[in-house]
């Protein structure tokens, strides 16, 4: 089983492939098209992608897995914080996306129970432009 960890930024992402003979691959993609065809790349029937849940900056990444019917789950970020506490020393993109991987490889029966496996909420866009108008208004709060 490939496990791939994302660590979900504002319009890009860092990425850790960690594949069944142990090796490590990063790599960053956009959220746009070409973007997710280099995630599609790393993607095979046995890959299983886990990430923080980031309000409106996963919700691309979690539409195009969605599509492509890829094998996801989204952590709550207490949640990846607790259980990458321990592994935690330098905060960096490419190290979150490293130690989620690593969370996968390691914990994924825990992680299966305890996260937001693709969910199919009819609520879901509703909660995305809830997040995008909350974004909007503190923006302006911030500029005006």
């Amino acid at each position: 089983m490939n496990i791939i960890g994302i660590d979900v930024s504002q319009g890009e992402s860092h990425a850790t492939l960690i594949t069944k003979e142990a090796e490590e691959i990063a790599f960053k993609f956009k959220h746009n098209k070409s973007g997710f065809q280099i995630l599609n790349s790393y993607i095979r029937s046995n890959t299983i992608i886990i990430f923080e849940t980031t309000g409106v900056y996963s919700a691309q990444p979690t539409a195009y897995l969605k599509s492509k019917k890829v094998k996801f789950y989204e952590l709550n970020p207490l949640e990846a914080k607790l259980r990458m506490a321990s592994l935690r020393r330098n905060k960096t993109d490419k190290n979150d996306s490293f130690k989620l991987a690593l969370l996968g490889a390691t914990q994924l029966t825990e992680i299966k129970n305890h996260c937001n496996k693709q969910s199919t909420l009819p609520y879901d866009s509703l909660r995305i432009l809830s997040l995008r108008y909350k974004q909007f208004v503190q923006f302006v709060l911030f500029c005006g």
